[in-house]
């Protein structure tokens, strides 16, 4: 057994208008462990509006965490609390020292933290801040952690904050992951009831039904695809943010 997985980010039109790179960053890929079992990770990242290297620090969080996973995946996944806390705190060490180096305020590289690895007999969802992970892990789909808000309007947490660690939300299954779908907030309140923290289930269905449809010779197409999606007028006309999204079906 196997994922099909798609990952696409896409500037939001307010970073356009504003001459602003895109601060959403993402991975998604399935690897191999020693012994052969495919093994899914994604990482999501969302760069702080108000930080002044904001895509920067979801790059740096995203290559650290993928680095750390990498590192872990000879030893064997222990797809624990203690996996997600160690992770997060390689992600706030990376960042520090790029700070430090650059003469930089840790929260200039501000970003959110969203993470999913999946086994074929476990999986592990946590996060820092909003956006959301959607999993069916057998049962159909849920949101394994509602999006995280602060204190004010339109305010989230970040890895980078003091209580990142205090905050980290993780979410242990004892089973894989046979759908997901992981995004950042600017598609959050297109494609969720955020009063019941629910999945908005014909969307996903749709979703998860193309990628399962396609062809591993596809992938690059589907890719373009999903970028089409992310950048079409109907998407824009419902939200100017930065937006993210990573598909992923379990398929022989």
């Amino acid at each position: 057994m196997t994922w099909r997985v798609v990952a696409a980010s896409e500037v939001g039109t307010s970073h356009l208008d504003a001459e602003v790179p895109c601060q959403d960053s993402c991975w998604a890929q399935v690897h191999e462990s020693p012994s052969g079992e495919a093994i899914l990770s994604i990482c999501v990242c969302d760069g702080a509006g108000s930080a002044s290297h904001a895509e920067m620090g979801a790059d740096l969080a995203i290559s650290t965490a993928v680095d750390f996973f990498l590192e872990q995946l000879p030893r064997g996944l222990d797809l624990t609390q203690s996996y997600a806390h160690e992770c997060i705190c390689a992600v706030r060490a990376a960042i520090a020292k790029e700070a430090e180096q650059n003469n930089l305020a840790i929260r200039d590289f501000a970003c959110t933290f969203l993470g999913l690895i999946s086994t074929s007999t476990a999986s592990l969802a946590f996060q820092i801040g909003d956006g959301a992970i959607v999993l069916d892990v057998g049962a159909g789909l849920i949101v394994a952690i509602p999006p995280m808000v602060g204190e004010y309007v339109n305010a989230t947490y970040f890895v980078t904050g003091d209580d990142a660690l205090a905050i980290l939300q993780v979410r242990p299954y004892s089973s894989p992951v046979q759908r997901a779908a992981v995004f950042t907030d600017g598609l959050q309140a297109l494609i969720l009831d955020l009063s019941t923290s629910t999945p908005h289930a014909p969307f996903f269905d749709q979703q998860f039904a193309v990628v399962a449809g396609t062809r591993p010779d596809q992938e690059e197409e589907l890719h373009q695809a999903l970028r089409r999606f992310l950048a079409s007028p109907g998407v824009n006309s419902k939200t100017d943010d930065d937006k993210t999204l990573v598909l992923a079906v379990r398929a022989e």
